[in-house]
């Protein structure tokens, strides 16, 4: 489990508490371009990805070997 779409301090969304540097700016941007890219008009947060954790821990799991699940509200390539 990574963060991939979802709101983390990465692209200066949420509650940072960071500073505004031209690092902190330019990710921002980033991520901005990032957000106009998803279906579903939003990153994921949280409690978007602790269903999936649990299913993946669950006995319901049992036939998921080996495989990449993408759980990203449907954000794949979006030229970045």
């Amino acid at each position: 489990m990574h963060p991939a779409s979802d709101v983390t301090r990465l692209f200066g969304f949420g509650d940072t508490g960071g500073s505004d540097t031209m690092t902190f700016a330019l990710a921002r941007e980033l991520g901005v371009k990032l957000l106009a890219g998803t279906p579903l008009g939003r990153f994921g947060e949280p409690e978007d990805i602790a269903p999936v954790a649990v299913f993946l821990a669950s006995d319901d799991a049992h036939w998921v070997t080996g495989e990449s699940l993408r759980a990203a509200g449907g954000v794949r390539d979006v030229g970045y």
